[in-house]
């Protein structure tokens, strides 16, 4: 038997009489929303305080606010949505690009 380089023909071999098992079906991701590719690094505001930025929002202000909220809820720490880029009080960088990326989003660390 020859190997199959991915797993879509293992269910045409466990279920060879059922066809409808065969067809792909959505992903729960197409339906959740859009995703977007955001830069996260961490920057020094006023009075050499540290913030995590993440930039490259690119949904509706109500979208970034609303996804703001539920990152400082993650990280217990306070921030704000301006001009397109989310700002958490502190150094989140790594809790702030995991949970990205558990909300399906692609994430890269910036500024070293």
């Amino acid at each position: 038997m020859a190997k199959s380089k991915d797993l879509s023909d293992l269910g045409k071999l466990l279920f060879p009489d059922q066809p409808e098992l065969h067809q792909a079906t959505p992903s729960a991701d197409a339906a959740a929303g859009p995703r977007y590719d955001l830069r996260v690094w961490l920057d020094r505001k006023k009075g050499n305080k540290e913030v995590t930025a993440i930039a490259g929002f690119g949904g509706s202000d109500s979208e970034g606010e609303a996804l703001c909220k539920q990152l400082k809820n993650h990280c217990g720490a306070g921030g704000s949505f301006k001009d397109g880029e989310i700002l958490i009080q502190g150094n989140h960088r790594e809790r702030v690009k995991t949970w990205l990326e558990q909300q399906g989003h692609r994430v890269k660390l910036a500024g070293g």
